[in-house]
């Protein structure tokens, strides 16, 4: 009974990831550190240092172009008082794979 129970919850958690993995919505790294913070145990700035740290970001945070080309991230950039800005995004599928890849990581 209780395997029936675990198999339920399981479908419940895949259908999700699902549907945020084909989501055509973009989420800030901001915000996702904000999402995750209960679960990786990292804020803004550490989330940043780490993902620089491993090559997932530059030094400059920008994601690497492999990672945008897999479909992890988009950069969006905007004029804002004449100056261009580039934030990168992350897409449905990144935030599954950041998420798992900062687990990996961090030992979580």
């Amino acid at each position: 009974m209780q395997t029936m129970n675990e198999l339920s919850k399981a479908r419940g958690l895949v259908a999700f990831a699902e549907s945020v993995s084909d989501s055509d919505t973009l989420i800030s790294i901001n915000d996702f550190a904000k999402t995750t913070c209960g679960t990786l145990g990292l804020g803004r700035n550490k989330l940043f240092q780490e993902m620089r740290f491993n090559g997932i970001l530059s030094s400059q945070n920008r994601p690497y172009q492999y990672h945008i080309k897999a479909g992890y991230f988009q950069v969006v950039t905007r004029v804002i008082n004449g100056k261009f800005l580039h934030q990168p995004m992350l897409t449905g599928k990144g935030e599954i794979w950041l998420l798992a890849k900062m687990k990996e990581i961090l030992g979580n």
